[in-house]
């Protein structure tokens, strides 16, 4: 992320308003691109769900939802691992690792979708292996665009997603023509390994196409276990809602395993694109604004400043901390009233019937999600793992109890309440525990760090002003 914030600086620098659009625009594309593009195209499938091509509607929809679910654990440790090499200046090692990791989400794809079809072994086998390629091309997909935000040619980057979307489009189309539902997945995935392969390509270039065998990302699995589970966690809290709905008298199942809610899923997707403005606003202000005040106070830390110098840089970080998340909230807050607004006087249908209901709860939902990734990314920011693992597993077990409750007792008008309701609770615990460790972050920091200090040598105060008045 240092290589953005330092790309935004640059833009910002002599304060402009078309300076500010740009950055703006900049943190857009960086921040959101490769999901809007993504999103986009499922978009697309998600509205043509009651098209005869059920089997590459659901191969899709599986695909991209499991595929997120089963890398957000290495996904959360990678962007760790990437960082520490860099800040080690191993340079070389970086593309053996991504190279690694993508064989290793590649086989835990390939064995997740071979349980599943063991399951439900009815299918037929053409259908078995394009799934299994489309789940394994989009878990691979997601490994190297991630490092490849690392090599800071973020125009590159973005382009490498709007080419790996038209390929995977006229592929899809190409060979769904000729080959009927198979030629539709099998174009799709392989679209989607054009992406990839331009994601190493980038990689490579920028750190070396070194190749050797690593293990270093087992040691950061170790190491960084609680990411693991952070990530998990978290995606767990994002779907388990739906997946609890598509098993629900609500759900519907065309294909043998494959289960939906199409009164759900669709309202549901749309609001979380709403939550689009606070990704951006948030990358713009954590990567200029804040990220300066938080590096001086850190260097004062480390650099022997005296202590009102630290209090002072303390209080100027927490300051700006506070400032910029109440700017995100107001932002996001206006959009989505927007668009409340829009949807219930017709200006803007985005969402006809029933699902209308459900489209007004889940704007509030996505908002709270955008709030609660932007509290738990800062916490993170500040290496409070335990604390966000405790939260995330938290919300990660009553989004799913919840659901059940209102499927059960409330019925259709109720879907979203579960979602909107466990990311209000996160945001509330998330937002206490953020604002109540940076409080105490100067003490915190000085009995975390490893510093050349005898521990004899070291007297912590609760009240250092007390205790000069007593003595």
């Amino acid at each position: 992320m240092a290589g953005i914030g330092f790309k935004l600086n640059q833009i910002m620098r002599n304060r402009t308003i078309a300076g500010d659009i740009l950055a703006f625009s900049y943190s857009a594309i960086v921040s959101a691109g490769p999901w809007i593009i993504t999103s986009f195209t499922l978009w697309l499938l998600l509205s043509v769900l009651q098209s005869s091509n059920i089997y590459f509607n659901s191969a899709m929809i599986y695909s991209s939802v499991f595929s997120s679910l089963l890398t957000s654990g290495i996904l959360m440790v990678e962007t760790r691992l990437i960082s520490d090499l860099i800040y080690a200046k191993k340079y070389t090692y970086i593309f053996s690792e991504i190279v690694t990791l993508s064989a290793v989400m590649a086989l835990i794809s390939f064995l997740a979708a071979f349980f599943f079809f063991t399951i439900y072994s009815s299918h037929p086998l053409w259908l078995k292996i394009s799934s299994t390629w489309l789940l394994i091309s989009f878990s691979v997909l997601w490994i190297t665009s991630i490092a490849a935000v690392s090599a800071e040619s973020y125009e590159r980057y973005i382009l490498g997603f709007i080419a790996a979307g038209f390929m995977s489009m006229t592929l899809s189309y190409i060979f769904g023509v000729n080959f009927g539902p198979a030629g539709n997945i099998y174009g799709y995935a392989i679209g989607l390994n054009v992406g990839s392969a331009y994601m190493l390509y980038m990689i490579g270039e920028y750190f070396g196409f070194t190749l050797k065998i690593s293990f270093r990302w087992i040691r950061s699995l170790m190491h960084y276990w609680q990411n693991v589970l952070i990530g998990i966690f978290y995606y767990l809290a994002i779907w388990s809602d739906d997946i609890v709905t598509w098993f629900s008298r609500y759900g519907e199942e065309h294909l043998a395993g494959f289960r939906f809610s199409y009164v759900y899923d669709a309202p549901m997707f749309v609001a979380y694109l709403t939550t689009i403005p606070t990704m951006t606003m948030f990358v713009l202000v954590l990567e200029t604004s804040f990220y300066s005040k938080y590096r001086t106070f850190y260097d004062g830390l480390t650099s022997g400043s005296t202590l009102s110098e630290i209090e002072m840089y303390k209080y100027n970080m927490v300051n700006e901390m506070k400032n910029n998340i109440a700017l995100v909230v107001k932002f996001q807050v206006l959009v989505t009233a927007m668009i409340f607004f829009m949807n219930e006087f017709q200006v803007l249908p985005l969402i006809p019937g029933v699902s209308k209901y459900i489209f007004r709860i889940g704007l509030i939902g996505a908002m709270m999600n955008g709030f609660y990734l932007m509290i738990m990314l800062l916490l993170l920011y500040f290496d409070f793992r335990k604390e966000v693992l405790v939260v995330t597993f938290f919300i990660a077990c009553i989004n799913p109890f919840l659901s059940n409750f209102f499927l059960t007792w409330v019925g259709v008008k109720a879907m979203g309440f579960s979602f909107a309701i466990t990311f209000t609770v996160g945001v509330f615990l998330a937002y206490n525990i953020l604002i109540k460790k940076t409080e105490n972050i100067i003490k915190l920091e000085y009995k975390r760090q490893k510093l050349d200090v005898l521990q004899t040598d070291v007297v912590v105060m609760e009240n250092i002003k007390k205790y000069v008045e007593e003595q």
